[in-house]
């Protein structure tokens, strides 16, 4: 049996203003500004007052129902994360000599350390230690320092 209306609301705390506009909701605070589309959602959203959104759906079942307690969930959060989370730290980008992968850069400091022998696949190829070399197979210059390391070579040659 289908339920006419089923509804639910969200309160919006001060400082922070909600706008609707074809169920796609804005919400502005002191930390930024969220954007999100309902529109996928079969929902009705109308601000109920100034300070309340209401989520309707007509004419559901119960597992079509969830969506209204899904979007006022989603509603929810955007409003914590202009209120209450800290702002992503700005992104810099790292110079010309840092722009290696961190996996080439930790095998480069395992192999200066001389365990570069356990490391065998693309990612030790890519580093220039062991050359992807086969399954029991240790470069030579795993027992030597860094600057002796020869890329592609292994004992037994």
């Amino acid at each position: 049996m289908k339920t006419i209306l089923k509804a639910g609301t969200v309160d919006i705390p001060d400082g922070v203003t909600v706008s609707l506009k074809s169920r796609i909701v804005t919400v502005k605070g002191p930390r930024g500004e969220i954007v999100k589309d309902f529109k996928h959602l079969p929902i009705d959203l109308t601000m109920k007052d100034e300070k309340t959104v209401k989520v309707e759906r007509w004419f559901t079942t119960g597992k079509q129902a969830s969506c209204i307690r899904t979007a006022c969930s989603h509603i929810g959060n955007m409003i914590i994360g202009v209120t209450k989370v800290r702002a992503p730290l700005p992104f810099s980008q790292p110079s010309s000599q840092q722009q290696r992968p961190l996996e080439t850069s930790a095998i480069a400091r395992l192999a200066a350390s001389g365990r570069c022998h356990s490391l065998l696949g693309r990612a030790a190829a890519a580093a220039g230690c062991c050359g992807g070399l086969g399954a029991g197979r240790a470069c030579v210059g795993c027992s030597s320092a860094a600057a002796a390391h020869r890329p592609g070579s292994w004992a037994g040659d």
